[in-house]
């Protein structure tokens, strides 16, 4: 099977995942960035492009979302045509190289009209649910985007056959946002940024050591886990919290700041944690959750958007309210200071991954949809004869 893969960028890892386990299953796949050459920056260089396209998108975006247009940079109407544009002139010239298409997101859409071939989407998050985050002074707050962007976001999900979700969390909007009927919808799930899943062993959990990983301090809850651990460390002194990501130097009694780690080392520093703690503010998702639970590790964070569905509260580890250093505190307490627990808790962790959360099985349930609606689908037959 040939699959066209459209796509607006890496997308945390979850492409290269993605295709690796579905190349394992027979599947080649062509990657198509719609979004590359839609940028504020030059590229290589910290200037603005001059490109007329993206001149015009950036006074858009500065219109429409003032301070935050960075962030918005693609939340545009003009943005999201531009983008459908190259994935039907794409889909129109290469019609012969593909059997089905998979759509990572709705930034855009894969045609102005009706697709001519099956056509999947893969959702981590829909504009409504964005909408609804909690504001927080110093992250940017999403702005209602123009009704026609949102006429164009629900078009796309009409159009597709089938809509994959990484979680329950997704499909119930698209259920109750968007009037899309449950029947489309299969709930599939992620997996860890890992090349193979590590090995169980009987690993440790003497040392009270904490890992947190994220790029964006705050946004990942990082000040909130610092005025937790000063809590910690006057109950457990010889606690430690190792930082990984942030550019920014994060010191402190007992803090190891890494900044960034590349992948091949990670391993070393979930070896040497007992605990991983994200008490994240804004997540779509969150895969560092399942990388921390492949390496058997307890985990915490906030009982916001997906992370419930990926953190079985009291089993694999405990979810916290957002922003509240006291009880994020009382469960990193309890747990370092019960090796037996935590021990639990990383071996049901590392029982969820083997047994859902992974790609290869992630690949699976969707090939399953893929062939189906390829082989045996006549409503689509019918229609791409029409369209022909």
């Amino acid at each position: 099977m040939k699959l066209l893969y459209l796509t607006y960028g890496e997308q945390s890892g979850v492409i290269k995942y993605l295709v690796k386990a579905l190349s394992t299953k027979g599947v080649k796949t062509t990657i198509v960035n719609t979004r590359e050459k839609l940028t504020y920056r030059a590229k290589a260089l910290k200037i603005p492009s001059l490109r007329p396209s993206n001149l015009f998108n950036t006074g858009l975006a500065l219109l429409q979302y003032g301070h935050n247009w960075k962030h918005h940079f693609f939340k545009t109407t003009y943005a999201f045509k531009l983008m459908t544009e190259v994935a039907h002139k794409h889909i129109e010239k290469n019609r012969q190289e593909f059997d089905i298409i998979l759509q990572a997101g709705v930034l855009f859409s894969a045609s102005f009209h009706k697709v001519t071939a099956p056509y999947f989407l893969y959702l981590d998050n829909t504009y409504a649910l964005a909408e609804r985050a909690i504001p927080i002074k110093g992250l940017p707050n999403p702005k209602t985007a123009t009704r026609k962007w949102k006429i164009m976001e629900k078009s796309t999900y009409e159009k597709a056959d089938i809509i994959f979700t990484m979680s329950k969390r997704v499909q119930d909007s698209l259920i109750n946002d968007y009037a899309i009927g449950k029947d489309k919808i299969r709930v599939v799930g992620a997996g860890p940024n890992l090349d193979t899943i590590p090995q169980r062993r009987d690993k440790s959990y003497k040392n009270p050591a904490i890992l947190f990983v994220g790029k964006r301090f705050k946004n990942k809850g990082g000040e909130i886990l610092l005025k937790a651990f000063r809590s910690v460390r006057e109950l457990i002194p010889n606690a430690r919290l190792i930082v990984v990501g942030p550019k920014e130097k994060i010191q402190g009694p007992g803090i190891l700041w890494k900044g960034f780690v590349d992948s091949q080392s990670m391993p070393a520093l979930y070896r040497q944690a007992s605990l991983f703690v994200l008490p994240t503010l804004r997540e779509a998702f969150g895969l560092s959750f399942l990388e921390a639970m492949a390496h058997q590790l307890p985990c915490i964070g906030t009982n916001i958007h997906a992370i419930p569905e990926i953190i079985d509260n009291e089993k694999t580890g405990f979810t916290v309210p957002i922003l509240d250093k006291t009880k994020l505190a009382e469960k990193i307490i309890l747990l370092l200071k019960d090796e037996k627990l935590m021990k639990k808790m990383g071996d049901e962790g590392y029982n969820k991954i083997k047994e859902y959360f992974n790609w290869n099985l992630v690949a699976s349930r969707m090939l399953s949809e893929m062939e189906r609606l390829w082989q045996t689908n006549s409503t689509y037959k019918k229609r791409v004869t029409s369209v022909n």
